[in-house]
């Protein structure tokens, strides 16, 4: 290829791109290599300078261009957005777990008879049955009061 011309302009000559393959490309002024297959294609997508680093001091130098005012309203906005979020994940962790339920469980011996349980299911329908008569008084006594 040393030797050679192309039919319509300077002499070809290889190089190594940025890449590091081997591109043939003309010998004009001022153009660069093809640009280079990206290792991740899905990533491709991002710019150039698509390092951390790079970020924060692009961020950096516009934010020196900015007035203090328009800095202020930036840092308030952001501070704003931030308090929204942080309610949001907060909110969702209070009051969502059911309180906690005590039962309460007699225990009764093995050996029970029909007779002993027929008795106690009897002390306990007595027991329902004076609760009943008890709120139904109450209600009662707020139903005078109320001149219902």
């Amino acid at each position: 290829m040393r030797g050679r011309r192309a039919a319509h302009g300077p002499p070809l000559r290889r190089e190594f791109s940025s890449c590091g393959t081997i591109s043939r490309q003309f010998a004009l002024n001022g153009l660069a290599d093809a640009p280079c297959q990206p290792y991740l294609i899905f990533m491709s997508w991002f710019p150039r300078p698509s390092s951390p680093r790079a970020a924060f001091r692009d961020l950096a130098a516009f934010m020196r261009q900015r007035s203090r005012e328009q800095v202020i309203g930036a840092s308030l906005a952001l501070l704003v957005t931030a308090i929204i979020v942080i309610e949001f994940l907060v909110d969702a962790k209070i009051g969502t777990a059911p309180p906690a339920q005590v039962t309460y469980v007699e225990l009764y011996p093995s050996n029970r008879t029909d007779a002993d349980i027929i008795a106690d299911q009897k002390k306990d329908e007595a027991k329902k049955e004076a609760a009943a008569k008890e709120r139904q008084r109450q209600f009662k006594k707020l139903e005078n009061q109320f001149g219902m």
